[in-house]
């Protein structure tokens, strides 16, 4: 087990403000900075944590902060006094993952993956990134913007050594993204297989994934 403690200090800013130059509604991507304290943990109580059998891990932190929207100069009829431009922040992050054997060689993992950030005005800038292979499966990497989420995860592991495994998984998200501009959520899912396996490089994993989101068919 693990404790630990962290610093973050995070800016943000406009390459271009060509595309807002007409509006006077603070645009969903904007300048700003945070600085958050928080506090994590982590625990590995299984005997190889690249390909584990059995046993679980857990993962999480939380931090609580400052979250300032910085006036662009650059965008004069956008009107900052609509809101409180400094307000304060939360966020937290949990994974578990807990292995079940069901043969001599094979076991099921269960994985909860769920984040949240929370402030009175949050930019699109300043959210979570998911989707893609540590996070959602069957999207592209980093590609769906979130305040919150959560990833339920059930996948099946053919453990053919000790750094090697083949898998089969279904991954279901929902999510919320409450920001300054807008509120939106869906529940988003992915299903696939996958290989991972030791090489003299270190660990190679390929995975093919078919995802659907927002009511869409699965592709």
């Amino acid at each position: 087990t693990q404790f630990n403690g962290y610093f973050n200090k995070f800016s943000t800013s406009l390459i271009s403000t060509s595309e807002y130059q007409n509006t006077t509604e603070i645009p969903p991507f904007n300048d700003a900075k945070n600085n958050t304290y928080g506090l994590g943990y982590q625990a590995f109580f299984v005997e190889n944590k690249f390909n584990p059998y059995r046993g679980w891990t857990l993962q999480m932190n939380g931090g609580i902060g400052n979250n300032i929207i910085v006036k662009n100069t650059a965008l004069e009829m956008v009107n900052y006094d609509s809101i409180n431009l400094e307000s304060r922040i939360l966020e937290g992050k949990i994974k578990l993952n807990f292995f079940q054997p069901i043969g001599r060689h094979s076991t099921i993992m269960f994985q909860v993956n769920s984040g949240f950030k929370q402030s009175e005005n949050l930019i699109d800038n300043q959210l979570y990134r998911i989707g893609g292979l540590n996070t959602l499966r069957g999207f592209d990497e980093q590609s769906i913007l979130v305040s919150s989420y959560n990833i339920l995860t059930l996948e099946y592991r053919l453990l053919f050594s000790e750094n090697s495994r083949i898998s089969l998984f279904y991954d279901l998200g929902w999510y919320e993204q409450n920001t300054i501009s807008q509120f939106a959520t869906d529940t988003p899912y992915g299903i696939g297989a996958g290989i991972s396996f030791n090489t003299t490089a270190g660990l190679f994993s390929l995975n093919y994934a078919l995802g659907s989101a927002l009511n869409n068919v699965i592709n």
